[in-house]
């Protein structure tokens, strides 16, 4: 008796394990460009939380924090999102645009996904990161805006 339980002990810690892992790959998709096997990894959660549940219905999963890894760095699509940021800015003869503009050109014109608000910050964080890289270099220039505005940014060329 003792040996079955301590058995279910070590299946449910097992399991605990296992939700939190999955819980963090939603997480990473949620937050990346490519949503493919999301639905499949969110009823891989239910049927785990519902095997946690059938061992030991005293464990409440929404308490299992999920297990937060580093997002992937998109090296692959690295070069080919510089290079369209690129064109759309040399595209406004510099003229001022804001980042915020800039970002929903580049969902709306290459398709990149803006369906929730981790998509749409994903995006916004590259843009600036390869903006304020951009300045440093004196490609493009910041123009400040007042009342706490977004900045605005004019393509100088290289």
């Amino acid at each position: 008796m003792k040996n079955s339980k301590n058995d279910r002990r070590q299946q449910v810690r097992r399991l605990v394990r296992e939700r939190a892992e999955v819980a963090g790959q939603i997480l990473r998709k949620e937050r990346s460009w490519d949503q493919r096997g999301i639905a499949s990894t969110r009823a891989k959660l239910a049927r785990i939380d519902a095997e946690i549940l059938s061992l030991n219905p005293e464990v409440d999963v929404k308490d299992i924090r999920p297990l937060r890894l580093p997002l992937p760095v998109h090296t692959a699509d690295t070069r080919g999102f510089s290079d369209k940021l690129l064109s759309l800015l040399i595209e406004t003869g510099g003229q001022p645009i804001s980042g915020a503009k800039l970002r929903e050109q580049m969902q709306e014109r290459f398709g990149i996904p803006h369906d929730t608000s981790a998509q749409r910050k994903l995006t916004s964080e590259q843009i600036f990161f390869r903006l304020h890289v951009w300045e440093k270099k004196g490609a493009v220039k910041r123009i400040p805006r007042e009342n706490g505005v977004s900045n605005l940014w004019i393509w100088v060329g290289l």
